[in-house]
This record gives C-alpha cells, sequence and structure tokens, in this order.
C-alpha cells in the first residue's frame, strides 16, 4: 500500500466533473471534500479502513451556545459525503463498503431551559450507517 499512496493522492486524473461533485477546484489538497475524494480513492485500491476527520470552518463544532452555528459548518461536509456516497454507487463498491457518521459526543434535540439555544451532551449518540451492505432504515435506542 505504501508504493500505491502517492498515486491515490494525486487527483490530476480525476475529470472536472468528478472534482465538481465533492466541490473541490484541481490544486488544492485539502478541506473535507478532498478527503471524501481521497478516501474513495483508497478504497479503490483495497485500504480496509480509512477515517475522515472534518473540524468545521470554525475549527469547532462544539454549540453548546448556539445550534446555528451548525449550518455553515453542516454546509461544508453536506455535499462532499453525498458525492462520496454517489461515488461508491457509481463505481460500484458502495455495497462493500461501509461509511459510519459519527462525532465524538452525542447531543440532545433540547436543553433543559426552554430559551436556550444550544443543546446538551447527554442521553443521546447519533450516527448513520449507509454502504457496506447495512439494512436501510433501521433506527436503534431509545427514540422518544
Amino acid at each position: 500500500m505504501q508504493r500505491a499512496t502517492p498515486e491515490a493522492m494525486d487527483l490530476s486524473g480525476e475529470t472536472e466533473s468528478t472534482l465538481m461533485m465533492y466541490g473541490l477546484q484541481p490544486g488544492p489538497k485539502t478541506g473535507f471534500g478532498w478527503q471524501c475524494l481521497v478516501g474513495r480513492r483508497l478504497a479503490e485500491r483495497g485500504v480496509r479502513f480509512i477515517e475522515l476527520i472534518d473540524v468545521g470552518s470554525s475549527n469547532n463544532w462544539d454549540a453548546h451556545g448556539n445550534m446555528a452555528t451548525h449550518g455553515p459548518l453542516a454546509k461544508n461536509v453536506d455535499q462532499p459525503i453525498a458525492a462520496l456516497i454517489c461515488d461508491l454507487k457509481q463505481r460500484d463498491i458502495f455495497e462493500d463498503t461501509l461509511v459510519v457518521w459519527s462525532t465524538e459526543f452525542g447531543r440532545t434535540p433540547y436543553h433543559e431551559r426552554v430559551d436556550h439555544p444550544g443543546p446538551e451532551h447527554h442521553q443521546v449518540f447519533s450516527s448513520w450507517l449507509p454502504g457496506g451492505g447495512v439494512k436501510n432504515g433501521i433506527a436503534f435506542g431509545d427514540l422518544g
């Protein structure tokens, strides 16, 4: 794999439409879109575990004070993760690739004080798992 890594990181052979799908311009080697595209390329080459991390454009998803700050952060990852899933499907490797989307801790959809704009850290942890043959539409845990 060490010999294949430099080639996997070289996006110069990707089409303009593929780069656009991930929200990328030719050249830059940073950002979540770049990570997603390189992740797809590594998966094609047999890498069994790939971790992608988005710290957000503000370097902080931790929004105790105001959940509205998640809007721009989510926009930053929405197109690339959708592109990754579509790309895996187009290349017929989606069913063999499990994408695990998760956070390092959970958030409640509420706060104990009604007028507080941010959620709390307890009682919930959200993840979703597309691909890898996982059955669609399954929710696990206490949803009520």
